[in-house]
């Protein structure tokens, strides 16, 4: 393409420098012609005018070309006077001098001074010519130099344009790189958001599920401890009156705190006593030989011996064994333990009288699970704690939790 403009370019140059050649051409030979009529017209052209007069003898530049009528001066002839006097000198006498040779000398002389003008005419015109020639010379050749600059500089601004061109070109070219990478960008943004949609949309059915699936599991569990509870109510009513007795017991001991708050250590043997009341013994009943508060702790001691009652490392071993179950029962209340079937984890747990509560996993199956397990009891010590506890020192034991 840019050959191409190359050579348009070029042949219009020379189409323009052959123009502008055949216009000086043509002037010149105008101007040489116009020139040779004029010394053709002038050179006929001889005036002779007589001396000491300004009289015209001859013009041959006239249209008839005919010499005009000499017109000579009118000369008085004197006549002689008659006198009665006798002159003493004789009156000389004045006759014209002859004109004739004078008029030709003048005619010769007109003729050399007209055919020294006619040379010098003829001398200027070639001059002239000659002039014109190197006038006409110069301007073709600064008319060619022009059109040789205007060609360069034609060639120049065409090379540039192709530079111009093929830059914005390139431009165009990284232009629409960049915003196919732009685009390419924004289509993965959008996927991997589509993809992340899609991601958290499963996450979201899963949690949904499971928690249909809890609650499901929840609802069945709830109608099995029903229908155990409805048989075992059948079954065993003394077992309510037991439970009932138990709660009234356990109020007992809370209006019993609540009134003795100064008196620490009776309160606690106080609430031992009704924790171990909730673990099951075989009768509240004392036995008739019972010895009283009153008697002397020698006393006290060989009675424990004799009637075999729990010391109160085996009370306080029962009570902890019972909050520890507690415990356990509350982590497999878990609702989203499903997620996490067959996985197993160990939880160091150090539990404080108000409930609140610090925990380590020391051992996990799954990375999932210990995430998990994390939220949970966050959540649950946000939301109190596992229980509250009449022990005089934290509670420190493992749970060993699988996920069912």
């Amino acid at each position: 393409m840019v050959n191409l403009l190359k050579i348009l370019s070029a042949i219009i140059a020379i189409l323009i420098y052959f123009l502008i050649l055949l216009v000086v051409l043509y002037a010149y030979n105008r101007h040489a012609q116009k020139a040779k009529h004029y010394v053709e017209k002038n050179s006929n052209r001889v005036t002779v005018t007589l001396v000491n007069s300004d009289v015209t003898v001859l013009n041959r530049s006239d249209k008839e070309n005919k010499p005009k009528s000499i017109k000579l001066p009118h000369v008085v002839t004197p006549h002689p006077v008659k006198s009665s006097l006798t002159p003493t000198k004789p009156l000389e006498r004045h006759t014209l001098p002859k004109k004739s040779k004078t008029i030709k000398q003048e005619l010769d002389k007109k003729r050399e001074e007209a055919q020294k003008v006619k040379e010098e005419l003829l001398a200027k015109k070639r001059a002239k010519e000659a002039r014109a020639r190197a006038e006409a010379k110069r301007r073709a050749k600064e008319a060619k130099a022009k059109e040789e600059a205007k060609r360069r500089a034609k060639e120049a601004k065409a090379k540039e344009e192709a530079k111009r061109r093929a830059k914005e070109a390139k431009a165009k070219e990284e232009a629409k790189r960049r915003a196919k990478e732009a685009k390419a960008k924004e289509e993965a943004k959008r996927r991997a958001k589509e993809a992340k949609a899609r991601e958290e949309a499963k996450r979201r059915a899963k949690e949904a599920k499971a928690r249909e699936e809890a609650k499901r599991r929840a609802k069945e569990a709830k109608a099995k401890e029903e229908a155990k509870r409805r048989a075992k109510e059948a079954k065993a009513k003394e077992e309510a009156k037991k439970r009932a007795k138990e709660a009234k017991a356990r109020e007992e001991a809370k209006a019993r705190e609540e009134r003795a708050k100064k008196k620490r250590q009776e309160q606690e043997r106080r609430e031992r006593a009704n924790l171990f009341d909730g673990l099951k013994l075989p009768s509240t009943t004392p036995p008739k030989n019972q010895v009283h508060h009153r008697s002397s702790a020698m006393d006290r001691i060989a009675n424990t011996q004799q009637h075999g009652s729990p010391s109160d490392k085996n009370r306080d071993k029962g009570v902890v064994d019972a909050y520890r179950a507690k415990v356990e029962k509350q982590l497999r209340n878990w609702s989203a333990q499903s997620e996490y079937k067959g996985h197993s984890a160990t939880i160091k747990l150090i539990i404080y009288r108000s409930g609140d509560f610090r925990y380590t996993i020391l051992r996990s199956s799954s990375p999932a699970l210990t995430q998990g397990l994390k939220a949970f009891l966050n959540r649950l010590k946000r939301m109190g704690g596992l229980g509250r506890h009449h022990a005089a020192h934290p509670y420190e034991f493992n749970v060993t939790f699988k996920a069912r």
